[in-house]
């Protein structure tokens, strides 16, 4: 990390914080789907279906 010159760290930070940002809306973008199919059918629901 000593012998990277600063702009390559500060421009290796910049990119880190864009991964990270990217990184989070591919989350929400992925987990709203995901949990709006969980409260449309809720594992609870079904459990008490099969009791």
């Amino acid at each position: 990390m000593h012998a990277l010159p600063r702009v390559i760290r500060k421009t290796g930070f910049l990119w880190a914080l864009v991964a990270v940002g990217a990184f989070q809306g591919l989350l929400i973008t992925w987990m709203l789907p995901t949990q709006s199919l969980n409260f449309n059918n809720p594992p609870q629901s079904v459990r008490a279906g099969n009791r």
